[in-house]
């Protein structure tokens, strides 16, 4: 068990409740924004014949996305969510910018085409840290300004109100971490043997003499 490991294996759940507990944080932060319509894991409509898309795109029957908005034109702005390990082994090389705008690109390349037809598509990517790669910021700061519109000191609070997703993702991310913790803490002694620092001491004192 290491700290890399308890933050990608899948094993238990962990991973995916991470990814979960995230995405619901999306939800009510979009929700407070004002929008009404916001809906979990959209099935998105297959590929037409004949539709020109990238190789990479992702053309399973049941692809989905983590949310879909009803955007005040009345399309859909679809989001799928990532965290990402900005400082794993595959990571290393890169800084944690570039490591956060490549998933960006690559979850582009997996859904932009796909959702063309039906709206928009935007990557919510973030690290374990809690940082938010550029559309996620942005995507933050639009809804922020819906938040408190009329607000004087708009401006000033913006990165408050992003901060509400970056504790989500951390707290989120601790989950990995203190459901695993149990298997590698020394045992705990039976019930009733417990004792505090205070009364160990006087008895080390007492063997002592």
């Amino acid at each position: 068990m290491s700290i890399d490991h308890a933050l990608s294996c899948k094993k238990g759940g962990w991973v995916v409740r991470r990814h979960n507990e995230v995405v619901r944080a999306w939800k009510r932060y979009f929700e407070k924004g004002g929008f009404r319509c916001v809906r979990e894991e959209p099935t998105l409509r297959p590929l037409p014949r004949g539709v020109n898309a990238r190789p990479s795109t992702n053309i399973s029957a049941d692809a989905r996305a983590d949310l879909v908005v009803r955007s005040e034109n009345g399309r859909d702005d679809f989001y799928d969510v990532a965290i990402i390990d900005t400082f794993c082994s595959r990571n290393m090389e890169k800084s944690a910018e570039r490591a956060l705008t490549s998933y960006e690109d690559y979850k582009r390349s997996a859904y932009e085409d796909r959702v063309a037809r039906l709206g928009t598509f935007t990557p919510l990517v973030c690290s374990i840290y809690g940082t938010l790669a550029p559309s996620a910021a942005t995507t933050a700061h639009k809804v922020a300004r819906r938040v408190d519109p009329d607000r004087e000191e708009r401006d000033a609070v913006l990165d408050l109100h992003s901060a509400m997703i970056q504790a989500a993702t951390i707290k989120a991310t601790s989950l990995c971490l203190r459901a695993r913790s149990w298997s590698v803490l020394p045992p705990v002694p039976a019930a009733g043997t417990l004792e505090d620092a205070a009364g160990r001491m006087v008895g080390l004192r007492g063997e002592d003499h």
